[in-house]
């Protein structure tokens, strides 16, 4: 993660004079390097002494102060990590003193910080970043940022906020900034500030985000321009989400996750065969997909949507099997894919094809996956049990289900739907958990017709005969409405297989 600030401290550290050939590989650059990366693995490994010492053994020249405030901002991050705060502090001094407002020292530390799980450490980096080096801000890996975003620091929420605010009012993220796009948009209503709110719709070009939106009454002051943003049947914004999917992959033809956004926005307007083409992009055989990365992981999870679109079930489960069984180092992630695969096939009603899947799933959500993750597959167990009439088993799965209702009140609340435990679900409606994602679930739960966010599932009928209740309806009243006629998908014909 680190590799951009040790080429850094490799360049400073070459000889300033002026050569009219190409240098040659030093001795000197070698060792920096190999300090560096015994310093970068230490840190990560959490070995802070260790990785102190390998900071303070690079050795620059004096007039390098780039180079050394970029060793001295590496020697902070250990000394917070050794909890040594007021020694880390003054290499922190140390490191401005050199090279004042220097983007790649302040980087080096936000880097740090996350390293070493100081999330406060990494919050002031961030902070200063934003005030003085915009343009570096939206640079930065958005993986590192989303790690800092899902871990920020305690107690501070109203600074918090203002930080999320202040990175979409940056643009951050691109293509991939909609969510926190989205996420700010909400901040600023709250404090009613509509017209701030207003401004960064510009930077909003998801058709899921506008969508979700449009349903939910806490952004009932922005429905007419985001009616605009959308266009009939949410077109439009679908149209230029895939133009800039379109041009971004183009300029890097070779990445996965540009790909994967292409295949996204590809099913968004309705294109599913032209989706089910970038199949091309994926390995074909358990050899080839043995080396896939978690970029890969998304792309085949997308495919696998087009797919599904086009109600090609079968094919879509064989893509999920031949990344899910491919034997793949360090392949934690796919407990997202294994549980995607697990709920397209309860969807679509192959039910007895997903409890042959439920053990492997299970241990994959227990061993990589978060509280979140393991509710979802209780949904899921849940669900498919009920369906099937195995009432043991689903009251078994049941009394799991509720003693975890607070880690995914939305997926609980989804099967607690699915299998017709209408007073359990009404009771976890009425708690109002206080979470803003739970209303988003609920009223897109309750749509009376399902939109592009909610493929019609097997228990649809439940869901409607949910909403009758008197208490659900005022809820539902409440917190949204039905997505209007005019941004309902328009009716497409699927291709043949």
């Amino acid at each position: 993660m680190l590799a951009g600030t040790s080429a850094v401290a490799a360049q400073q550290a070459k000889s300033a004079e002026p050569t009219t050939e190409p240098a040659e590989p030093s001795e000197e650059l070698d060792e920096i390097d190999r300090l560096y990366n015994e310093y970068q693995a230490s840190l990560y490994a959490h070995q802070f002494e260790k990785a102190l010492v390998a900071a303070e053994a690079i050795k620059l020249e004096p007039d390098n102060r780039l180079g050394n405030a970029i060793v001295a901002s590496m020697r902070a991050s250990a000394l917070f990590g050794l909890k040594r705060d007021k020694d880390a502090q003054q290499a922190v001094a140390r490191a401005e003193q050199l090279a004042p407002r220097e983007p790649e020292v302040i980087t080096t530390l936000f880097i740090g910080g996350l390293g070493i799980g100081r999330a406060d450490v990494a919050a002031d980096a961030l902070d200063r970043l934003i005030a003085i080096a915009p343009d570096k801000v939206r640079e930065l890996d958005s993986k590192l940022v989303w790690q800092f975003l899902r871990n920020e620091p305690e107690g501070q929420q109203r600074k918090n906020d203002d930080r999320r605010v202040a990175l979409a009012q940056l643009g951050y993220g691109g293509t991939d900034g909609d969510e926190l796009t989205s996420v700010a948009i909400g901040i600023l209503l709250e404090r009613g500030n509509i017209a701030a709110a207003t401004e960064l719709l510009h930077y909003l070009n998801d058709p899921v985000s506008v969508e979700q939106m449009l349903l939910q009454k806490r952004y009932a002051a922005l429905w007419p321009a985001l009616e605009t943003l959308a266009g009939p049947h949410m077109e439009k914004v679908a149209e230029s989400a895939l133009s800039e999917a379109q041009r971004e992959y183009a300029d890097d033809p070779d990445n996965s996750k540009k790909a994967s956004a292409v295949v996204n926005a590809l099913i968004g307007t309705g294109q599913v065969e032209q989706a089910i083409a970038m199949r091309s992009k994926i390995p074909t055989s358990p050899e080839e997909m043995a080396t896939a990365d978690e970029d890969m992981g998304w792309l085949v999870d997308s495919v696998a949507d087009a797919y599904l679109a086009a109600e090609r079930g079968d094919e879509a489960d064989e893509l999920y099997a031949l990344l899910n069984d491919a034997k793949i180092e360090n392949g934690w992630w796919r407990v997202s894919m294994r549980i995607n695969r697990l709920g397209a096939l309860v969807k679509t009603g192959k039910l007895d094809r997903a409890v042959a899947l439920f053990e492997t799933t299970e241990a994959s959500a227990k061993s990589d996956g978060n509280d979140y993750a393991r509710q979802l597959v209780r949904r899921l167990k849940f669900c498919t049990f009920s369906r099937l009439g195995r009432k043991d088993e689903a009251a078994a799965v049941l009394t799991d289900l509720l003693d975890h209702a607070g880690d995914a009140p939305g997926p609980t609340l989804d099967a607690l739907l699915c299998g017709g435990q209408f007073d359990e679900a009404e009771k976890l409606v009425l708690s109002r958990p206080t979470k803003v994602r739970f209303e988003l679930q609920f009223v897109i739960t309750l749509q009376t017709k399902p939109s592009s966010l909610s493929a019609p599932p097997i228990w649809q009928s439940e869901r409607l005969q949910f909403r009758q209740r008197p208490a659900i309806a005022a809820e539902f009243d409440r917190l949204g409405r039905d997505l209007p006629e005019q941004f309902m998908p328009a009716p497409r014909q699927v291709a043949a297989n």
